[in-house]
């Protein structure tokens, strides 16, 4: 009596993960700017912080709907509250760090952490 063939995922030993081309973590709000990309200063687990020339527009305790790209083609839909504009300069916090895009927010500055001590930037 043979073995039944496998398939290739029921071969496969480790979970296998989709890699869609490369990093490029860049923000979009959508609602009331349309799909602009925006520079983004800094990310941390508790909210993050871009420049806008539209910042005039964002008021300080006003809540809105973000992207948080990955890359192009892949985003983390994010619920946020601006905590502080000045000047060009928009800061905001995420609504629900319960939430399983803040999750995976913290998750991915856990991976740029560790990779910034054992990878390699350059060409």
């Amino acid at each position: 009596m043979s073995k039944p063939k496998l398939t290739g995922a029921e071969r496969r030993r480790a979970k296998r993960v989709l890699v869609q081309e490369s990093f490029s973590i860049f923000v979009v709000v959508p609602a009331g700017h349309g799909l602009v990309r925006l520079y983004m200063r800094d990310l941390s687990r508790l909210g993050l912080c871009f420049d806008c020339e539209i910042a005039g527009s964002f008021k300080a305790g006003q809540e809105f709907a973000l992207r948080l790209h990955v890359n192009p083609g892949f985003y983390l839909p994010l619920e946020a509250k601006v905590v502080r504009v000045q000047n060009l300069e928009v800061a905001c916090e995420f609504k629900d760090p319960e939430g399983v895009a803040v999750q995976s927010v913290a998750k991915l500055l856990d991976f740029l952490d560790i990779a910034a001590e054992a990878g390699v930037l350059g060409a």
